[in-house]
C-alpha cells in the first residue's frame, strides 16, 4: 500500500532525481519490497519500472499493471485506469501516475506523448476525475485564434465547495503542476488542518483492526504450589473467549518484517475450579471456584518470514492485565456432623491485585490481502503475574488461539 504524500516538484527538480537511487515496490498481492529503482523521464516512468531488490543482483523492469505502485524518496507512482485520452473517456488503460500531494483530494499528474495531463480522487467515490484543458484552432477568415477551455476550474471549484475560499481561487489558477499542486495542498489544509501531510514519508504506520480468541489452556497457580492449602495449588480453568481491538504499529516501511502488536482485549469469565479436599479430617469434601474478567493492553513485537500473501510469524513481548471485576471468590468446606452436612463459605482471597504485567509469546501466520488488509491466525501464549496479595504470589498461565483481522491499510 502506497501511503506517502508526495511533495509538489518543479520539472528541475524532476529531472535531478533521475537514475538510479533508493526506493520500493508495492507489488500486486503484498506489501513494499526496498531496493533501488531507476528513474527516467516521465513518460518512460509512466510505463515502466526498473527495480532490483535489496540483496539480489539482477534487476527486473515491471511494465505497467504488474505493481501496485512504485517509488523513492522523491517520487511516487501508483497503477491507476486512466482515460486513453481526454477525449475518449471511456477507453481505459492503465498508467503509472505521479502522486503530486496526497490528502483528502489526491493529485496525480500523468506526462504522456508530450502532454500533460492531470487527476483527482476523493472528489467522487470510486473514481479518477481528470482536470482537462482543451485547445482549438478558430479561423476567421484569414484570421486564425486559438482558444483555450479551461474545463479543469469548474471541475475544481466543484471539488472544493466545502472550501469556499479555495474554491474561489480556482477559476483562476493555471494548468501546471506547480499551481494545481499548490491549490489542492491548501484546500486538503483546508478541509482537514489536523491531518498534517508529510513529505513522502513511508515510516511509522498504524493500522487498526479486531481480533478474537478462544483459550486451549487456562491455569492459575497460587503459591509455591506445594498443594498444603488452597493459596499454594494449581487451578484449572475453563475454556474462555476473548474479543476486542487491535493495533498494529510498523516502525519502518509498510511490509517490513517488525511489527508491534497492541489492543484492547476483554477477556470474560476465566473461571478457575478445584474440588481437592485439602484437610479431609474436618471436611467431607471441598470446593473452589474463582472467577476473574481481564482487560489486556499485549504489546507483541512481532517478525514476519517473506513478502508473500501468507507469511509465518513469530512474536514475543509484555502483557498489562487489569483486573475489572471479580465474579465469583469463595471456598466451600462440607462438614459432616452426623447426617447432617453443614456448608462453610469463605473467600478464597478475599484481596486482589489489580494490575499484573508478564511477558508472552507466538506462532502463526498471516494473510496480506490485495486491498492492504489482513487476515492473521496464531496460538498466544502468556505467563502473567496473578490476582493473589500473599507473599507466595501467583500466576495467571494462558494459551490462545487468536484470530485477527486489520482492515485499515
Amino acid at each position: 500500500m502506497l501511503l506517502a504524500a508526495a511533495p509538489v516538484l518543479t520539472p528541475h527538480a524532476v529531472q535531478a532525481q533521475g537514475g538510479p537511487q533508493k526506493g520500493y515496490i508495492v507489488p500486486l498481492v503484498g506489501d513494499t519490497v526496498r531496493g533501488t529503482i531507476v528513474l527516467g523521464r516521465a513518460q518512460r516512468n509512466a510505463l515502466q519500472c526498473e527495480f532490483k531488490a535489496t540483496g539480489q543482483t539482477e534487476t527486473k523492469t515491471y511494465k505497467v499493471g504488474e505493481l501496485r505502485g512504485y517509488g523513492s524518496p522523491f517520487l511516487t507512482y501508483e497503477n491507476q485506469l486512466v482515460p486513453r485520452s481526454a477525449d475518449t473517456a471511456t477507453v481505459l488503460v492503465p498508467r503509472y501516475l505521479e502522486v503530486v500531494t496526497r490528502g483528502p483530494l489526491t493529485l496525480y499528474a500523468l506526462s504522456y506523448e508530450g502532454k500533460p495531463r492531470f487527476f483527482i480522487s476523493g472528489y467522487r467515490p470510486g473514481k479518477m476525475v481528470e482536470l482537462i484543458q482543451r485547445t482549438n484552432t478558430v479561423r476567421r477568415g484569414e484570421q486564425q485564434f486559438v482558444v483555450t477551455q479551461r474545463l479543469y476550474q469548474d471541475t475544481l471549484a466543484k471539488a472544493f465547495q466545502s472550501c469556499p475560499e479555495q474554491a474561489r481561487k480556482a477559476k483562476y489558477v493555471g494548468f501546471g503542476v506547480n499551481e494545481l499542486g499548490k491549490i489542492v495542498l491548501k484546500y486538503n489544509a483546508c478541509v482537514a488542518p489536523g491531518a498534517a501531510i508529510k513529505a513522502n514519508s513511508q515510516h511509522g504506520n498504524l493500522a487498526l483492526g479486531v481480533v478474537g480468541g478462544v483459550s486451549v489452556v487456562n491455569q492459575l497457580i497460587l503459591g509455591k504450589n506445594t498443594g498444603e492449602d488452597e493459596v499454594h495449588w494449581k487451578y484449572g480453568g475453563n475454556a474462555y473467549i476473548s474479543a476486542g481491538l487491535a493495533a498494529v504499529f510498523t516502525p519502518g516501511f509498510k511490509g517490513a518484517p517488525f511489527t508491534i502488536h497492541s489492543g484492547l482485549i476483554y477477556e470474560r469469565s476465566r473461571t478457575f475450579t478445584s474440588d481437592h479436599n485439602f484437610f479431609p479430617t474436618i471436611a467431607s469434601k471441598q470446593s473452589t471456584e474463582l472467577q476473574l474478567n481481564y482487560l489486556v493492553v499485549p504489546a507483541m513485537v512481532r517478525y514476519s518470514v517473506g513478502h508473500g500473501v501468507v507469511r509465518p510469524y513469530a512474536e514475543v513481548g509484555p502483557s498489562v492485565r487489569f483486573l475489572l471485576h471479580v465474579g465469583k471468590d469463595e471456598k466451600v468446606y462440607t462438614l459432616s456432623s452426623g447426617s447432617t452436612q453443614l456448608p462453610v463459605v469463605s473467600p478464597l482471597l478475599g484481596e486482589y491485585n489489580n494490575f499484573n504485567f508478564g511477558i508472552g509469546g507466538g506462532l502463526g501466520a498471516e494473510m496480506h490481502l490485495p486491498n492492504g488488509q489482513q487476515i492473521g491466525l496464531g496460538i498466544r501464549a502468556e505467563n502473567v503475574f496473578g490476582p493473589s496479595t500473599y507473599t507466595s504470589g501467583s500466576s495467571v498461565r494462558s494459551a490462545v488461539v487468536v484470530l485477527e483481522y486489520i482492515f485499515t491499510k
